[in-house]
């Protein structure tokens, strides 16, 4: 009891000593809660718009002619789950294509995609310019944003025509790339009766299909037995991501994020009460020999520092904790985010009241170790 008094005196006697050291573990401490929770709430956020956006398009590859295609569709829509459903092929099968003006000889490359209405609407393009009717006719295209501003075409006026390989074709609309990044915006968008236009010949075309929320894997699942009961493995499913396997693998880069921050924060906060009890140490010299020449036993002279270092840490550590909590707070508040403070946090201050006791060991072992004679003379 006499020891814990005269650390808790030691701690007051030098207030602005104790403070700077004090200060020091909170701000410790608030970095890790603050850290803590606020990856914890960005991950989850990250985690509900994935679910919510990209993991509701799945693409279907299949070898089909027109009246395949349509009766595919029928079908895809009849399925629970499903949103819409429509014909977007890029890459490879669509291939690419030479476009230019009709007075200019000069061409530039354009990736082509194969899609109709429902395809576009499927993946949320938006509509910038004309109108896209439900299918294309011979003549009529439809180029994303980029390709037409660079081409100086666009059908609002009267600017609607170029050359697609050798063939003049219009444009009826300009749109742009949505939520879900088709890659449209350099690109020429054709029917595939219209193949002819890049010489694909192709037979494997890509549906796309745009679900409910929370239906994506569901619907993945079922797509290959809805369309081909008898050969589904001749169906190719592109998977959306499963949201579980996003949230585990966010959570699990959070929490390292984390403990690295943890353990950089909690370090210099140590660090800063050690070098503060040492130089203490060597302040109080004097001080410390009287005691023992009064005959203060060595024990008592490192109990009182191991004291004054673990109240300086545990008032420390409850007002990082409590700073943390209202920044945590005020920032989630801010962002619209979710605060979730895990039960572990609460150990925290009790974490940095023996992280404090260790680090005012080797100060407290020299304070110890001093002799009388020696620290009267200095």
């Amino acid at each position: 009891m006499i020891w814990a008094l005269e650390g808790a005196r030691a701690v007051l006697r030098r207030p602005k000593r104790s403070i700077q050291a004090g200060a020091a573990m909170a701000a410790g401490v608030m970095i890790v809660i603050c850290v803590t929770v606020i990856t914890q709430a960005a991950g989850d956020s990250v985690a509900s718009r994935f679910d919510t956006a990209a993991s509701r398009t799945i693409q279907v590859t299949m070898e089909s002619d027109a009246a395949q295609r349509s009766a595919a569709v029928a079908e895809l829509k009849r399925l629970p789950g499903v949103a819409a459903v429509g014909l977007l092929t890029q890459g490879a099968a669509a291939g690419a294509a030479q476009v230019g003006l009709l007075d200019a000889p000069e061409r530039t490359n354009a990736p082509v995609v194969f899609a109709d209405g429902a395809g576009l609407a499927a993946v949320k393009s938006a509509l910038l310019a004309g109108r896209i009717p439900e299918t294309l006719t011979a003549n009529q295209v439809i180029v994303g944003d980029a390709l037409a501003r660079q081409l100086g075409v666009w059908p609002e006026q009267g600017r609607d025509r170029f050359v697609v390989g050798d063939d003049s074709v219009s444009v009826v609309a300009v749109i742009e790339d949505g939520d879900d990044r088709a890659l449209l915006t350099s690109a020429v968008v054709l029917d595939p009766s219209q193949a002819h236009l890049v010489s694909v010949e192709s037979t494997y075309w890509t549906l796309v299909v745009a679900t409910m929320a929370g239906y994506g894997q569901v619907v993945a699942d079922a797509l290959p037995l809805a369309l081909a009961p008898e050969e589904p493995d001749t169906i190719s499913v592109g998977r959306p991501p499963d949201p579980r396997e996003l949230r585990r693998r966010i959570s699990a880069d959070n929490r390292s994020l984390s403990r690295y921050v943890a353990v950089m924060s909690m370090g210099a906060a140590i660090l800063g009460l050690a070098a503060t009890m040492a130089s203490g140490v060597r302040e109080r010299r004097n001080e410390i020999g009287i005691r023992m020449a009064l005959g203060t036993r060595r024990t008592a002279i490192a109990s009182q520092f191991l004291i004054e270092a673990t109240l300086i840490g545990l008032l420390g550590g409850l007002a990082g904790y409590a700073m943390g909590v209202i920044a945590a707070a005020a920032a989630c508040l801010w962002q619209g985010w979710q605060l979730t403070i895990e039960p572990w946090l609460l150990a925290v201050p009790l974490l940095s009241t023996t992280a404090a006791a260790a680090a005012a060991l080797i100060p407290a072992w020299r304070a110890s170790a001093v002799r009388p004679a020696e620290a009267l003379a200095f």
